[in-house]
Formats: C-alpha cells, structure tokens, sequence
C-alpha cells in the first residue's frame, strides 16, 4: 500500500485474502523517513491484537517479514499460477470503464474484491452504492508507467507506478470532504477472467 500521509500513524491493511496456511512473506520498501511496521492478528473492530511479527524500518531500506497464519481464509481467486499474459489489458479495459463512468464493467471488474468484501459481512447493496458513487461523481487520474510483479507463486499480480502508487486513484468529493479509492494495483483470475483483488 502507498502511503502518502506524512503523519505519524498509518493503518494498512487488512490483506486476509492474501494469507496462505502456515509461512507468509511480506516485502515493505521504505523511500523515505522511517517506520515501526507490526503485522497483528486481530478480530473484526479490534485495534489491538496479537503481534505476529515486527520491524523498524529506515529509508532507503526493504525488508521481508515472516510470520505464520492459521486457518486462513479460503482465498477469491483462482488456486493456479499466470503469468501476465492479458493483464495490461484488463487494466487498459478498467481504466476506460473509469473515463467512460461505466458502472457494469468497473463492477464486473471487481468480482475479487467484492467476494472478499461479502466473505467478511459486507452487503452487496452496499457495494453496490460505494461503487455506484465511485464511478458517477469520482475525479480519476490515472499512472501509466506500471511494473507488474508477481505474488503468491504467480497466483496474484501486483501493477503499481514507480512511485508505489496505484494505476487508479479516483478522489470522491461529498459532504464537504474527499474520500480517495484506488485499485487497478492487485489482480488475480476469478473464475478464469482477471480481476480486481484488493484495493
């Protein structure tokens, strides 16, 4: 997760679909200042909980944490490695669907997502309004320059702008404030189509 909020806290996360049963790896590269990174397991609405593992990291640094995960969650996507072949242009696809405010692609392309997001007690008619909101009065800007590395023994596909930035960032405007949704950056195939992951 690109984090550009210069204060002193910053709670990134969760990334549950990505857990494997038994040893996980997790990189972080730090480009500026420095951080305490813990990764905790916690229940729903907990701010606190048990410590898996912990760093201090310091810029220009990348570090590779391991911890252990039990009883992870049954994953959304697809249980095969890919390479990349087609995902340059789902993301081309997205991003059109974006400029053209069309709801049932951005939807459609998001099935990942969405089937995490009900997994864990999210309503659909929920969904259905964040995004509906995302697409109608959204204000995108798009990266272009993205490199893709892959995860989880290829099985999940990670596309983000040389500053760590997400390919999409649409900022909503409402209620006197701005909400900022990006995604375009973890694809897998759900049900052998690419899709949308996490955001």
């Amino acid at each position: 997760y690109q984090n550009d909020d210069p204060g002193d806290y910053f709670n990134g996360g969760p990334f549950t679909q990505f857990l494997v049963e038994g040893e996980n790896t997790v990189s972080l590269t730090m480009s500026q200042g420095s951080a305490d990174i813990r990764i905790y397991r916690g229940c729903r609405g907990e701010f606190d909980g048990e410590t898996l593992v912990e760093a201090k990291v310091t810029a220009p640094e990348t570090r590779t944490l391991t911890f252990f995960a039990e009883n992870a969650p049954k994953q959304v996507f697809d249980d095969v490695p890919t390479d990349d072949s087609g995902l340059k242009d789902a993301l081309t696809a997205l991003k059109s669907a974006v400029k053209a405010r069309d709801y049932d692609t951005f939807w459609n392309f998001h099935k990942g997502l969405r089937d995490a997001a009900a997994a864990d007690g999210v309503p659909e008619d929920m969904m259905q309004r964040m995004i509906s909101i995302t697409v109608e009065k959204g204000e995108p800007s798009f990266n272009n320059d993205v490199t893709y590395t892959s995860a989880l023994g290829g099985r999940v596909w990670q596309g983000l702008a040389d500053d760590g930035e997400a390919p999409i960032v649409i900022d909503i405007k409402m209620n006197g404030g701005t909400n900022t949704m990006r995604t375009g950056a973890y694809w897998a195939k759900v049900d052998g189509a690419w899709s949308i992951v996490s955001n």
